[in-house]
Formats: C-alpha cells, sequence, structure tokens
C-alpha cells in the first residue's frame, strides 16, 4: 500500500510528481491511496491520468500514512510528523533538496527551473525567460522518485530499516 500525501502549501509540481510516482507504482499493481487536498485546479486530463488506479481518501494523514507500507511525502509533511511516524520506505519530495524549510523562502518550480540553468537553454534571449510545456519538469521528478524507490523495493535489507529516498526537482532539473 502507497500513500499520496503531499501538504496543502507544497507547490504544484510536488504533487504532479508525487501524482506520477503513485501512477506508476498503480500501473504496477501497488494500491495506491491519495489524501484528499485541496484543489489545485489541475486540468482534466491531467487530473485524471495522475489519478488513474488510485484511491481517494478523506481520512487523516496520520491514519493514512500509519496503515501504508511506502509513503510519498514533501518536506513539510516530514518535518511535520517525523521520521519515525512514517512507513519504512519513504520518497520525500522537494524543490531545493537538503533544506528541507523550503517554505521558509519563496520559490517555485519555475525558481527551480532558473536555478538549474533550464530557462537559458529556452527562448530567446532579447526577451523574459519562457518554461518548457506542461509538466515536464515535475514529471521527470515523479520519474527520478519512482527509480528510487524501486531500487529500496527491491534491495535484500533489513526490513526493519527504515530507507528514505529524497527527490528533488533542482538536482533532477540539473541531472
Amino acid at each position: 500500500t502507497v500513500a499520496e500525501v503531499i501538504s496543502d502549501a507544497a507547490d504544484d509540481a510536488l504533487v504532479l510528481a508525487a501524482g506520477m510516482t503513485g501512477r506508476i507504482l498503480a500501473d504496477l499493481g501497488a494500491d495506491v491511496v491519495r489524501r484528499q487536498g485541496r484543489d489545485r485546479g489541475f486540468e482534466g486530463s491531467t487530473e485524471l491520468f495522475l489519478s488513474h488506479g488510485k484511491a481517494l481518501s478523506s481520512e487523516g494523514e496520520g491514519e493514512l500514512l500509519g496503515r501504508a507500507d511506502v509513503a510519498l511525502v514533501d518536506g513539510a509533511v516530514l518535518r511535520e510528523r517525523g521520521r519515525a511516524s512514517l512507513p519504512a520506505v519513504t520518497a520525500v519530495l522537494s524543490l531545493f533538496g537538503g533544506n528541507l524549510a523550503e517554505s521558509d523562502r519563496p520559490a517555485s518550480a519555475f525558481t527551480a527551473a532558473a536555478s538549474a540553468g533550464l530557462l537559458a537553454m529556452v527562448g530567446d534571449p532579447q526577451r523574459e525567460p519562457l518554461r518548457l510545456g506542461g509538466h515536464q519538469e515535475a514529471f521527470a521528478l515523479g520519474l527520478s522518485a519512482y527509480a528510487g524507490l524501486a531500487a529500496a523495493l527491491a534491495s535484500a535489507r533489513q526490513p526493519a530499516i527504515p530507507v528514505t529516498i529524497r527527490a528533488s526537482l533542482l538536482e533532477t532539473l540539473v541531472w
């Protein structure tokens, strides 16, 4: 069972990344449960794609995480709950990695793309920076988180040893 629990304050890119990771896991047969959060206003096809094969839960975070084998969370959920209250295998998604206090500075997926140098590679240098179309950056982060989870779940580790996969948008875009 995989719990997809991203805080309501998290950047949309983290919600989309967790959605992509959960979608891949659901397609491979996992029971994925998404916490019902605030309405992000994603267009219909994106929402349909990311929610396919998942259950939507109105349970509290604690109950949902308590019955999960794997968790997809952001730094705010990790800070609020603490690592000990999360499943043994947990992926923590962030915009910038390392520093879990991302909410302390104003930033977005656009800031991460600029910091990674991605915006300097698209568009015309004589005008304002342009983003890539769609949600390519967020979906790439979702693929990174999935790769980490797949490796953790396939390893021959002791079940009592917690594994935390940290996947950041900035590091994914730099890569």
